[in-house]
């Protein structure tokens, strides 16, 4: 009796070691996509600086800004501009597009519509 429930046992030890050795491959399933992220909030003492490109200027033509701040150039007009300084280009903008750069670096940042060399502005990053 003990002979065969040792018998027993040795087949199923096999069994269960055959089974993890076989060379059919195991599939897992696909991984749990990762929840969205949200946005991080913009810390309530850093401001959104925009420039409006309006009537064939810059509205403000002068901005200061602190160190690390976005400034970004909304074209409101129908016909193409294009934001261009030494440390940025916006390619041409048409009616509603959109161009953003964010200033690390204190300084002057003069810039002019590639387009439109009259059309003048200033950043000045603190």
């Amino acid at each position: 009796m003990i002979r065969k429930v040792l018998f027993i046992t040795l087949i199923l030890v096999i069994a269960i070691v055959a089974s993890g050795c076989s060379s059919t491959p195991t599939t897992t399933p696909n991984p749990t996509p990762a929840p969205a992220t949200t946005p991080m909030p913009v810390p309530q003492n850093q401001q959104a600086y925009t420039v409006n490109i309006q009537n064939n200027a810059f509205n403000p033509s002068s901005l200061q800004v602190p160190a690390g701040s976005t400034v970004k150039w909304v074209n409101l007009d129908s016909v193409q501009h294009e934001p261009k300084g030494n440390v940025f280009d916006s390619g041409p903008l048409n009616q509603n597009g959109v161009f953003e750069h964010t200033f690390n670096q204190a300084g002057t940042y003069n810039y002019a519509c590639a387009i439109h060399p009259s059309m003048q502005g200033t950043i000045t990053v603190v």
